[in-house]
């Protein structure tokens, strides 16, 4: 395999995107936990976990314009020291803000407070007066405080983390999709969602096993302390590839297009809608799978678990032959494939309960062939869904120049994490309404199924337009 300038930027960035996702699984999945032993409501911690998403949307402009103007390499340092600093900080938060496991709550707020009590007992001896009241008042409030000082520094990593992350997106496709075509940018995209899939795999497992036994770091630092100093060595490796990596620039075009050039380009705008949408849909399929085995369907939460390791894997195994599979079929027209088997696997997985018993009607036994509809349904929801993602990010790159792919990209990055937050409410309100889950995945097949009706009739001359523009 021959590497140019473009590939060998391109294999360094894939390896800073492994570490950040093994730092991302070490983190953003526990937040909730962190936010629980902090004595945070429900409610607030549901705003403080929204913000993840909330700062990619708000910066997502301002961050496309950086990149195109500055390169990329400014901003993954930034964004590798920021989740760095970001996992310190969730390492050692518990035992700053008094909410480690074995602490009961005891700060340093409440610290000082005892050694005000020691103090104002002494004065006492020497000119009297209750100081004892005093110092008791010191530490009720300071007990108070811990909470609210937790739950400040856990809205700051939160926002350390959302930004880092939106920088990483943002920066990794900025490169991957600057990759000439002849060069193998569409095998390239592939080997990017594969290694992230790999990288958010891996993380998980080695947590588990640093979980077995939080007896030692519960004692000083709370619960999860091994698994953030696992994301703090993560971002490190990450900021030292930042640190020798290319700059890459957004080649001979001093200024990049402006946001309304860009909302005005139809083809880039569908296709920015369009991700947009998939993520709104799909994301919540993944979120619900394992509730809908078990509840819905009446599975042991072992086989209900199989059912998501399938659905994983399959997504993770189809990527590593993207550019393979563009080659053969084409990217705009597997892209149309993947978006139709998604919305129909979906479709049949809320019909799940209805095919077995159909099924059953020939002789089989309906809890057998229950699982295996959801399993043959989930199989191949990941297989398609696998390459939706990739494939919308090369016709994105398809339809821009180097004028306007960075800001194209923010605007995907910003529609993603939009309609990812608001799936999350509004397919838990439809849950909540029918009392069922069965409705969730109907209306999000439906959903997808607009969505490959959308990706027909895609203007060529708009693609040949940006082109020669380049």
């Amino acid at each position: 395999m021959k590497f140019t300038e473009s590939t060998k930027t391109a294999w360094l960035v894939m390896m800073m995107d492994f570490f950040h996702y093994v730092a991302f699984m070490c983190t953003k999945p526990y937040l909730k936990g962190m936010l629980t032993d902090a004595h945070v409501s429900d409610e607030v911690a549901g705003i403080i976990l929204a913000i993840f998403s909330l700062i990619q949307v708000l910066n997502a402009i301002i961050l496309g314009k950086w990149i195109q103007k500055k390169g990329q390499k400014p901003q993954l340092i930034t964004g590798a020291a920021m989740y760095l600093i970001a996992g310190v900080l969730l390492a050692f938060a518990p035992s700053v803000c008094g909410f480690a496991d074995g602490v009961s709550g005891y700060s340093l707020g409440a610290a000082a407070a005892d050694q005000w009590q020691m103090f104002g007992s002494s004065v006492e001896n020497v000119v009297g007066g209750n100081f004892d009241a005093i110092g008791s008042a010191v530490l009720n409030v300071s007990t108070v405080d811990t909470n609210i000082l937790g739950a400040c520094m856990l809205t700051l990593c939160v926002l350390l983390l959302g930004t880092s992350h939106g920088i990483f997106l943002i920066c990794g496709h900025y490169v991957i999709t600057g990759i000439p075509k002849e060069e193998g940018r569409d095998k390239y995209v592939g080997y990017l969602t594969f290694i992230n899939s790999i990288g958010q795999f891996v993380a998980p497992v080695v947590a588990a096993m640093l979980l077995v036994d939080t007896l030692i770091a519960s004692s000083f630092s709370g619960r999860y302390f091994y698994v953030m100093i696992l994301s703090v060595v993560a971002s490190g490796i990450s900021l030292a590839l930042a640190c020798i990596i290319r700059n890459v620039r957004g080649g001979k075009t001093k200024e990049p297009a402006k946001v309304g050039t860009v909302l005005r380009d139809r083809p880039l705008m569908k296709i920015v809608f369009l991700n947009a949408a998939v993520y709104f849909a799909v994301d919540v399929v993944s979120t619900y799978t394992q509730e809908f085995g078990e509840k819905t369907l009446m599975l042991t939460a072992a086989k209900a678990t199989l059912i998501m390791a399938a659905m994983k894997f399959s997504a993770i195994f189809v990527r590593a032959f993207l550019g393979f599979l563009t080659k053969l079929v084409g990217s705009a027209r597997l892209l149309r494939i993947s978006l139709f088997v998604v919305a129909a696997s979906i479709v049949g997985m809320g019909f799940t309960a209805e095919i077995a018993k159909m099924l059953s009607g020939l002789g089989l036994p309906y809890e057998g062939t229950k699982f295996v509809v959801i399993m043959f349904m989930s199989l191949l929801f990941g297989l398609a869904n696998g390459l939706v993602n990739p494939l919308a990010l090369i016709e994105l790159s398809n339809a821009s120049n180097s004028s306007n792919r960075s800001p194209a990209l923010a605007l995907r990055n910003m529609g993603n994490s939009g309609g990812q937050t608001i799936g999350e409410v509004a397919f838990g309100f439809l849950a909540g309404a029918f009392g069922t889950l069965s409705p969730v995945f109907l209306v999000s097949g439906t959903i997808l199924f607009g969505c490959y009706l959308l990706s027909f009739d895609r203007k060529k001359k708009g693609v040949e337009v940006t082109k020669q523009n380049e």
